[in-house]
Parts: structure tokens; sequence; C-alpha cells
């Protein structure tokens, strides 16, 4: 074993060929049918992700602080 072989410099690369057999067993997405009742439930549900996402941060916040707050008591304590 060389030098070379460890690199990978003269290994064969994959023919355009291989590549392209390979795309062409990936099957395409087919478009969606979207009606204006479909699209509404989706919006709804997006909007109640984003709210529920709103929440979570809120709510992490405010345990940040919290351990803030820890933290510089614990601090406090450590310098007496």
């Amino acid at each position: 074993m060389g030098i070379f072989s460890k690199l990978n410099v003269f290994k064969k690369k994959e023919k355009v060929a291989d590549v392209n057999a390979e795309l062409e067993k990936i099957k395409p997405l087919r478009p969606m049918e979207v009606g204006n009742e479909n699209v509404n439930a989706r919006m709804e549900l997006v909007a109640t992700k984003i709210e529920s996402l709103g929440i979570k941060y809120d709510t992490l916040n405010e345990r940040l602080d919290r351990i803030e707050k820890m933290l510089n008591a614990i601090y406090e304590l450590a310098k007496q």
C-alpha cells in the first residue's frame, strides 16, 4: 500500500452514465391537488404552530432568566 492508495488520488471516478441511471430511478414528485379548504386548514395549522413556538420561546426565555439569577447567586456566595 502506497501513499497514493491512501489519498485516493488515482481512484476511478464514477461515470456520468451511472449517475444518470441512478437519477432515473428516483420518481419525480407529483404536484398536489390543492383546494381552498385545504389551503385554509394548512394555513391555520401553520399559524397554530407558530403561536406554539412563540409560547415555547417565552418559556425557555423565562427558564434562562431564572438560571442566570441562580448562577449569579452562586457566584456571589462563592466570592464571599
